[in-house]
């Protein structure tokens, strides 16, 4: 078991040429063991706009890391 926390930002960026809808929520984690979503991405994303969303995993949390 480590300590602290990781918290890495992931960018949607809408190459399109309408607005990028996304459902709410629109990021989900399926075995969350230590993870956790702690900013949702914004929507609709305007043409050539993007948004972040980040995700945080805390290694002292119990449970097996099975998420990649």
């Amino acid at each position: 078991i480590g300590s602290g926390t990781i918290v890495k930002t992931f960018t949607i960026q809408n190459t399109g040429d309408t607005n990028l809808v996304l459902d709410s929520p629109a990021v989900l984690l399926n075995e969350t063991d230590g993870f956790t979503i702690t900013q949702q991405p914004t929507s609709p994303v305007a043409p050539s706009g993007s948004t972040t969303f980040e995700i945080t995993f805390d290694p002292s949390l119990a449970g097996s890391d099975t998420n990649t």
